[in-house]
């Protein structure tokens, strides 16, 4: 048998020993009624939480028993609450079921039956509130709590919900955030020409890669996914944006040095091959010096012998841009080395009256490196950019970010920025875009920089201008201070 604890707010005894007789003529189920005739009364045995439903007169003396049902919802949201009134009102209904009453009775129309009815309808109706309640908790945590930016939106793209992660990965205040509309967070025209035809045709995507801007016009990498909930008019859309930047950032790298691995071996093979025959033909060209008594032939012999060392010097070039790099490591602070190296780069920019604007933080922090190493490396990225820029109107900017494990330098122009197809080779050796270039200063840098354990990113837009971001292990700050800064967080982009 069903055993029931019911809280009976009524200030009439004799309402109270009717509704207890109704109670115990209710079959299959056992009632423990405890009676309250006082508002006060009823607070304290609603504060217990020990009861199944609670039954409130309407009628309490100074208040009513609407205010005990906002009381009670405050206490308990999940109170089980049935209204007895002395007849039907149907505001005072209505008030009640706004305030989370179940259900409620007319004292004049009772009997056992209608009780039994209202119980059971209102505790049914509670249980399923409460699952939907959990549910939607639950849902929500995952919400909130996901690391990916999880967002709803219209059918018109605009943004209706937002979790924490996407306000934070994108820079935007919640607010601002649902100001915006989906191609709003979008880089490329042609990827919100698409996400249009998707939207208009209530189509779903499925980790469609895009480039995506914060609010700090940072670019990022996500895969967008989207499902439409149904197709009445009023659908909505769930999405989700994972940002891989980081992702793609360390693939590149790892390809980048597989790359790097597989031109120093063919570089090296490929040295010893032609080195080979060079030294035939210096043997047999100082044999046929000494045989040759006629000064006349010395010319040819000349250019032969100038043009072999300088096939030997370019293979010598080489072989020492793609070799690893023996590193003798000494303190050394970022700050210090910047400067000293844009000290060397000076003259250069002063004839082009190039402005280089230094963004470097409060904090400073201390390189386990080979310094006049990593000084060739970030001058021939600092040469680089000058080359790059206009005269009079070209702007270098330079700046570090210090993480706890370690140091971001940034080294950004607004030249003439690089194709994309030119980007992927941009480290080869041999590869240049210049007249009068080799093509093996970045293949030297990314070598340099390689053997430090350090990782280079390049973000280049053609015709507007070219970021190097070098990420280089770092020892501790060089005040002993912690660096409280996050590791997450955004390393933002000027523009």
């Amino acid at each position: 048998m069903e055993n029931i604890r019911v809280l009976l707010v009524d200030d009439d005894e004799d309402d109270y020993l009717l509704m207890k007789n109704y109670l115990s003529n209710i079959p299959d189920k056992r009632f423990a009624v405890t009676w309250a005739f006082r508002y006060q009364d009823a607070l304290q045995h609603i504060a217990q939480k020990n009861h199944d439903i609670y039954i409130y007169d309407f009628f309490l003396g100074a208040k009513n028993g609407l205010d005990l049902i906002r009381e009670t919802k405050g206490i308990d949201e999940d109170a089980t609450i049935i209204l007895l009134t002395g007849k039907g009102n149907s505001d005072v209904d209505r008030q009640a079921t706004e305030l989370g009453a179940m259900d409620y009775l007319i004292k004049s129309e009772l009997d056992s039956e209608k009780v039994e009815r209202s119980i059971r309808y209102s505790l049914e109706r509670m249980s399923a509130l409460r699952a939907l309640r959990e549910s939607e908790r639950k849902y929500r945590n995952i919400f909130d709590h996901s690391r990916d930016c999880i967002f709803l939106m219209d059918n018109d793209g605009k943004m209706l919900d937002v979790n924490a992660a996407g306000t934070h990965v994108f820079g935007y205040a919640r607010a601002e955030f649902l100001s915006l509309r989906l191609d709003d967070l979008l880089e490329e025209n042609a990827s919100k020409k698409r996400l249009h035809e998707i939207t208009q045709a209530n189509g779903e995507v499925t980790e469609w890669e895009v480039n995506c801007l914060t609010n700090s016009h940072k670019r990022i990498v996500c895969l967008l996914s989207l499902d439409i909930t149904s197709g009445d008019k009023n659908s909505y859309y769930q999405g989700t944006l994972h940002d891989i930047t980081e992702k793609k950032r360390l693939e590149r790298n790892a390809t980048l040095a597989e790359k790097m691995a597989a031109n120093g071996r063919l570089v090296r093979t490929m040295g010893h091959e032609i080195r080979n025959p060079l030294t035939n033909i210096n043997l047999a060209l100082d044999q046929l010096e000494s045989e040759l008594t006629d000064d006349s032939f010395s010319l040819y012999t000349d250019i032969i012998k100038r043009n072999v060392n300088r096939v030997n010097g370019l293979i010598t070039d080489l072989l020492n841009s793609l070799k690893p790099t023996e590193v003798n490591r000494t303190p050394y602070s970022v700050k210090s080395l910047l400067n000293e190296t844009l000290d060397l780069a000076r003259d250069r920019a002063h004839l082009k009256r190039i402005t280089i604007e230094r963004r470097y933080e409060d904090n400073d922090c201390e390189l386990q490196i080979d310094k006049p190493q990593v000084s060739i490396a970030l001058l021939n990225i600092f040469i680089n950019a000058i080359e790059a820029v206009a005269e009079d109107t070209g702007v270098i900017t330079v700046g570090d970010e210090v993480f706890p494990n370690y140091c971001l330098v940034y080294i950004e122009d607004n030249g003439t920025g690089i194709k994309e197809d030119e980007l992927r080779h941009l480290f080869e050796p041999y590869f240049t875009t210049k007249p009068d270039g080799m093509g093996l200063g970045l293949a030297a840098t990314l070598n340099i920089l390689q053997s430090h354990g350090a990782t280079i990113d390049v973000e280049s837009e053609y015709g507007k201008g070219t970021r190097f971001t070098i990420r280089i292990p770092v020892n501790k700050p060089t005040d002993g201070a912690a660096v409280q800064q996050d590791f997450s967080r955004r390393e933002i982009m000027s523009k």
